[in-house]
């Protein structure tokens, strides 16, 4: 079986017949033959990565000569057996000279096209007859890569993508901590940003011990507006609920002990029990049949655009998604805000989800307070629809089951 690809910008659309139909041949067909070569280095690893065995070949068209493309075409049906045209992508002018192809060899090809967001094949030619498929889908990381882009880890840079295990214990702690949290997120930002200063400058023997002079906890917690009673109380709430263990204090020392690494990174980051959280609602969320609905969830995913990590104190183009999702072949990037924001976000959010996700992507802000009743919060929401982002916001406040409900959806269209 030969594919034959309009090459386009869009990757998913380049390989998306590739996954499906695992065939013996695909040819790209476009202008821009440099830009081909690159794309198929990449599609030429994640199919052997697969198992795929597939020739991938490039075939020059022009854009601006219909004649050139007929003639092509006309080559590539007469030169290759079963002969399947994928019209997905590319541009108008290539699917008019399909058309004249399919006009005098109707009987030798095929034209079909699939439907990324709901993984069916469409018959085109109305004959009836479409290649065998699979249920196919992508890993995060493979859909960062047929962009051309790559995921850092935290073992390659300190700021990389954390590898979060969100075992039975863990989901457990983060509904706890979030419980804390909802009581009031501006004081759990304020205590949360003071527990992580403390602890960027404190030297001890173990990562998860916490030794802090008062007279420190005091003055860094006026210089955020939170009270020291108030930060003992939540404190004592950690240790209550397994949190933290070993709690001391009086009037000269604070001291206690982190339940584990992944604890004490939620409790030392004001935002990251947030992206946690939805991390957690996105792995847990079933359709209506029950079953799980994303394929892939991960969550501070630090993505370096050319997949090539700068060395220290260069410059180089990365971004961090909060949270990000696959539901079959279809990307979803999620921000996830605890706090004040403004509509840059918007437009950093919109930005990589289409340099790595194309028209495909969908786009997601999730803040744990509400909006409704402000003119900036009203402006935010009206920017977003205009950018088709989904905006969810005041989750804090959201009952289980419309937090369900809201999950369900993510991968639809706002």
């Amino acid at each position: 079986m030969t594919i034959v690809e309009f090459y386009d910008k869009t990757a998913i659309e380049n390989m998306a017949s590739t996954l499906l139909c695992s065939p013996d041949k695909v040819i790209f067909v476009g202008d821009n033959e440099k830009r081909i070569n690159k794309s198929i280095e990449i599609y030429k690893k994640l199919a052997e990565d697969r198992g795929i065995e597939v020739e991938f070949i490039p075939q020059k068209l022009s854009r601006n000569n219909l004649q050139n493309c007929i003639s092509v075409l006309s080559n590539i049906v007469e030169t290759n057996e079963d002969c399947i045209f994928d019209i997905e992508g590319g541009d108008e002018i290539y699917h008019i000279a399909l058309g004249v192809i399919f006009e005098k060899y109707g009987n030798r090809i095929q034209i079909h096209r699939f439907n990324i967001h709901t993984n069916t094949l469409a018959d085109c030619d109305a004959d009836g007859k479409v290649c065998a498929t699979s249920p196919v889908e992508l890993s995060i990381d493979e859909n960062i890569r047929i962009y051309g882009g790559r995921i850092i880890t935290s073992d390659e840079v300190e700021v990389g993508m954390y590898d979060w295990n969100f075992n039975d214990d863990f989901a457990k702690d983060i509904e706890l901590m979030w419980m804390l949290c909802t009581k009031n997120t501006g004081r759990w930002n304020s205590q949360i940003g003071c527990i992580s200063k403390l602890c960027a400058e404190s030297r001890l023997n173990s990562e998860l011990d916490f030794d802090a002079s008062m007279e420190i906890v005091t003055t860094l917690m006026k210089k955020n507006s939170g009270y020291v009673n108030q930060f003992l109380l939540l404190l004592r709430d950690l240790e209550i609920y397994g949190l933290i263990r070993n709690l001391f204090y009086n009037d000269n020392v604070v001291s206690f002990v982190f339940k584990n690494e992944q604890v004490k990174r939620c409790l030392t980051v004001s935002g990251r029990l947030l992206e946690v959280f939805v991390a957690l609602n996105a792995i847990r969320a079933t359709d209506k049949k029950g079953n799980i609905l994303y394929n892939d969830v991960r969550t501070g995913v630090y993505i370096d655009w050319d997949s090539v990590v700068a060395p220290e104190f260069t410059t180089d183009v990365a971004n961090e998604i909060d949270v990000m999702v696959m539901k079959g072949l279809t990307p979803v990037f999620i921000s996830c805000k605890n706090g004040h924001f403004d509509v840059d976000e918007l437009y950093k959010l919109s930005v990589v989800a289409e340099r790595f996700g194309g028209k495909y992507a969908r786009k997601v802000i999730i803040a744990s307070e509400s909006l409704e009743d402000t003119a900036k919060g009203s402006y935010l929401k009206a920017r977003a629809k205009d950018m088709g982002i989904r905006f969810i916001d005041d989750i804090d406040k959201m009952p289980q089951t419309q937090i369900d409900k809201e999950f369900r959806s993510l991968w639809l269209a706002p």
